[in-house]
This record gives C-alpha cells, sequence and structure tokens, in this order.
C-alpha cells in the first residue's frame, strides 16, 4: 500500500491548484481588508509608530491564541474518526477537503505570529508596510477560520450520516473491496 501525501503542496494541488487558493473568498475578503489598511496608512498624517507597535502586540497575541484553539480544534476532530470513518472520508475525498483549510489557516497565523514579532523590530517607514502585510496574513486565516468552522460542521453531520449508516456503508465498502 502505497504512503498518502498530505503536504500542504499536494493538498494545494488536489484543491486545484495555488491560483485556485487566491481566488478563494477569505483571500479575496482579507485582500481588501489589507488594502483598505494601506490606504489608511499611506493617507494618515499622524505618528504611527505607536499605533503599528501596539496593534503588532494585539495581533501576535490573537494570531497566537487562535492558532492554539486551531491546533486544538484539529486534535479533537481527529479523535473522534476512527479508521473505518477516516478510510470512507478518503474513498470519497473528503478528507482532503477538511485537511487543506486546517493547514492553511494554521501556517497563515504563524507566518502572521512571525510577522508581527518582526515589525516590533524595523522602523515606522517600514513597519507600516509589514503591517499592511499582516493584515493581509491575519485577515485571510481569520476569514479562513470562519469557512472551516462551516467545514467542520459538515465534518460532524457526515459523522453523525455515518454512524447512522455504518453498517450499509461497511456492507458497501467489503463489496466494493471484494471486487478489486
Amino acid at each position: 500500500m502505497s504512503e498518502i501525501d498530505y503536504s500542504l503542496n499536494n493538498l494545494i494541488k488536489q484543491y486545484g491548484g495555488l491560483k485556485k487558493v487566491l481566488k478563494s473568498p477569505d483571500f479575496i475578503w482579507a485582500s481588501i481588508c489589507s488594502l483598505l489598511f494601506l490606504i489608511y496608512v499611506i493617507l494618515t498624517r499622524i505618528e504611527l509608530g505607536d499605533f503599528i507597535k501596539t496593534l503588532a502586540s494585539d495581533l501576535l497575541s490573537v494570531s497566537a491564541s487562535l492558532f492554539a484553539i486551531l491546533f486544538a480544534a484539529f486534535t479533537i476532530i481527529i479523535s473522534l474518526a476512527d479508521e473505518k470513518f477516516m478510510k470512507f472520508l478518503r474513498k470519497h475525498n473528503v478528507f482532503n477537503k477538511i485537511l487543506l483549510p486546517f493547514w492553511l489557516v494554521s501556517i497563515l497565523y504563524v507566518i502572521d505570529i512571525f510577522l508581527n514579532i518582526l515589525i516590533k523590530f524595523f522602523p515606522t517607514n517600514i513597519a507600516k508596510y509589514l503591517m499592511t502585510l499582516s493584515i493581509l496574513v491575519f485577515s485571510w486565516a481569520l476569514f479562513g477560520t470562519i469557512y472551516l468552522i462551516n467545514d467542520t460542521i459538515g465534518f460532524a453531520r457526515r459523522r453523525a450520516d455515518y454512524l447512522e449508516y455504518e453498517k450499509e456503508i461497511t456492507e458497501i465498502l467489503n463489496e466494493e473491496g471484494g471486487k478489486e
């Protein structure tokens, strides 16, 4: 039996490529948020140094907290799935659709954590552009988390359906396994 590749790169390829990821609603909304922030930064005439450093600290805390919650949620979801259910999800390509958002959003939160740490060490004229990037990454992760909640609810619904029809599903999978 061959090893299944659950790397982020492979999951993005299965999803339809990076182009499709960048056309997703969560990325578009995040781009709008970061663009609005950039316009604000460029048009404002006040000193932004303290504002950017405070925002970086706040986003650092929120990103770290949401990453921890996301990681705990993924752990709970995986622990609720038994081996037969996981095979069922993989067979119908649902498991990868659940994994990609968790991978992507987790990585975005980690990137945002590092960006916000870096922002504290740069002068304001550079930090404001790094903060724009941080707003993009954080917003993308936050909107991605909202969509992830929807996927998680779908996972729970599929789990309930699976438990209700487990006997029939097992029989069908056993019949299909015997044909191969």
